[in-house]
């Protein structure tokens, strides 16, 4: 059984990044299928679980998150209502996916350190994540114009198999980090009693370290900005966290940590002051003047809702239904993100909601602090080389949002687990037998955490596999997806639908009908969703003569 499980480990690790990054909703579910197979694996194979120190905080920040989306959803608000005095969330349907997520990843994060109890299945799992970044890069370098997102999806502007470059370059910089950390701190410890094989261990560590740096020259050459400012972030904090630990006398610390602090300084000095040189390399010369200035804008929007919902927040995942009422001018694409994974969470959460996450990440940095000085000194390193992996992901996600894309955030939680496996744990580890109904219960909130993005599946099958097809089963298809995910976009999709067909229907009966069927569909979402400006172009666009002079 265990076997089978850590198979379906690496099966994940790889299905998720190469399946369009795992934004697909399809793909997503699948991913969730995967997890619960792992949790039901580690339940019902009567292994002990192991329970580490570092586990703690994990599961009560991402234990908080679940919660508090689940009390948000207990009651809705209007957009047009007064701030509530409890946490109620604007869009229960994007809360409840929301919610899936977390418990999603918190079931990896789980799995991860379960199955990987061990120092050398550990490292077996770095590599294999280290196969999969050389893999896309490799992807990417073949279809350096997004041919394999193009020809599946009609998208072109993808890195390897990634729908995103930034995602792509994050990807890649992140498994630089941790896979370079990995491989160099073999040479920490050199067994001397080689003999014969000493050719054989350097020869593997030296390749183990050029193909760090080759994946790390992918990571560059996605061109993609934020990809740049994680490496160079995740690569300053392994270097300062080996710096601290690895010279026995405070002095040569010292010199290390000066001498490296010296080298970032000045690399950062040189990208503040080379911002056009570093935009042409991007790729961005044309439009980069545009993409700076949305995404300031949008953090602005940010800042204006977070002054609005300051305590309890808007409810996670309810942006793209308020964004727009505070944007400065109009963006054309549907605004799902701020582009900044930390600002989106404090505006979901509010203020309660970020300070109980704040204390589990204080939490998490005050128990990996003080585990350091108990370790020796080549899992010293590779304990470093893994939180500085998860910074670099954090990093990236000041200026994105690879929280909410699965691949980044599968690798993220997956390399959480990482941290919390027994490996690093050794004297400190608790063991548990849960109870059979507490197996159960788990693996059947599992089970309702898979309905939400279930549903989207299946309304994203009926919109996909509708068109091209003749008006009347194109509407048909459609709505039948949106019996499924009443969502605002495919509400928008459909009613839009209804309005380009009624604009070349030649039957005057036909076109009055169409025209009204897309006015009504538009009244009924925006009684939900008041501020959102699509829906409220397409009422007025879909008004009669008599509504007008009214």
């Amino acid at each position: 059984m265990d076997l089978f499980l850590r198979i379906l480990l690496i099966i994940l690790s790889f299905f998720v990044p190469f399946c369009f990054a795992g934004t697909v909703p399809w793909a997503f579910s699948i991913l969730q299928m995967g997890v619960w197979i792992l949790l039901a694996g580690i339940f019902f194979s009567g292994r002990q679980l192991v329970i580490t120190p570092l586990l703690k905080p994990v599961l009560y920040t991402l234990g908080v998150l679940v919660a508090y989306s689940l009390l948000q959803c207990v009651a809705t608000q209007n957009l047009l209502m007064t701030t509530a005095f409890y946490p109620a969330t604007l869009m229960r349907l994007y809360t409840l996916e929301h919610a899936s997520c977390f418990i999603t990843y918190l079931g990896w994060a789980f799995a991860v350190g379960q199955l990987v109890d061990s120092s050398e299945r550990a490292g077996r799992m770095v590599r294999w994540l280290g196969a999969c970044a050389v893999a896309i890069a490799i992807s990417a370098l073949c279809l350096s114009k997004g041919e394999y997102i193009y020809k599946l999806t009609g998208i072109w502007g993808g890195y390897g198999p990634f729908l995103n470059r930034n995602h792509g370059g994050i990807f890649l910089a992140a498994c630089t980090v941790l896979f370079l950390g990995w491989t160099c701190a073999s040479f920490a410890k050199i067994p001397r009693d080689l003999g014969s094989a000493r050719q054989t261990f350097w020869a593997r560590q030296s390749w183990g370290v050029l193909v760090a740096l080759g994946v790390g020259v992918a990571a560059v050459f996605s061109r993609s900005r934020g990809g740049l400012l994680s490496l160079s972030v995740g690569l300053c904090c392994l270097a300062v966290l080996c710096a601290l630990i690895v010279p026995a006398v405070w002095g040569k610390r010292a010199r290390w940590l000066v001498l490296i602090l010296l080298v970032f300084g000045s690399g950062t000095y040189w990208a503040c002051t080379h911002l056009e040189t570093i935009n042409r390399f991007a790729q961005r010369r044309h439009v980069h003047d545009v993409s700076i200035e949305t995404r300031q804008m949008l953090y602005r929007a940010g800042w204006g809702i977070l002054q609005d919902y300051p305590v309890w927040g808007i409810g996670v995942g309810a942006l793209p239904v308020v964004v727009t009422s505070y944007l400065e001018k109009p963006i054309s694409s549907y605004v799902e993100r701020l582009h900044s994974d930390w600002l989106e969470m404090g505006v979901g959460l509010g203020g309660v909601g970020s300070l109980l996450v704040l204390g589990g990440l204080i939490w998490f940095i005050w128990v990996i602090g003080g585990r350091f000085k108990h370790l020796e000194m080549v899992k010293k390193i590779k304990l470093a080389a893994t939180l500085s992996a998860l910074v670099t992901i954090c990093t990236g996600a000041l200026a994105d949002f690879p929280f909410f894309i699965p691949a980044t955030a599968l690798l993220f939680f997956g390399v959480l687990g990482l941290a919390c496996a027994p490996s690093f744990w050794k004297g400190r580890i608790h063991t548990y037998q849960p109870a059979a109904w507490l197996r159960v219960l788990i693996l059947l909130v599992m089970a309702a955490a898979c309905i939400v993005p279930l549903q989207k599946t299946l309304a994203w099958r009926m919109f996909t596999f509708g068109r091209g097809l003749k008006p009347e089963a194109r509407f048909q298809y459609y709505r039948k997806g949106l019996s499924y995910y009443p969502g605002p976009r495919f509400a928008l999709r459909l009613g839009n639908d209804y309005y380009r067909t009624s604009l070349h229907a030649t039957d005057p009966a036909r076109k009055e009908d169409f025209r009204k069927q897309a006015h009504q569909l538009a009244a009924e979402y925006l009684r939900k969703y008041p501020r959102e400006k699509s829906l409220s172009r397409l009422y007025t666009y879909t008004r009669d003569d008599d509504e007008l002079s009214r």
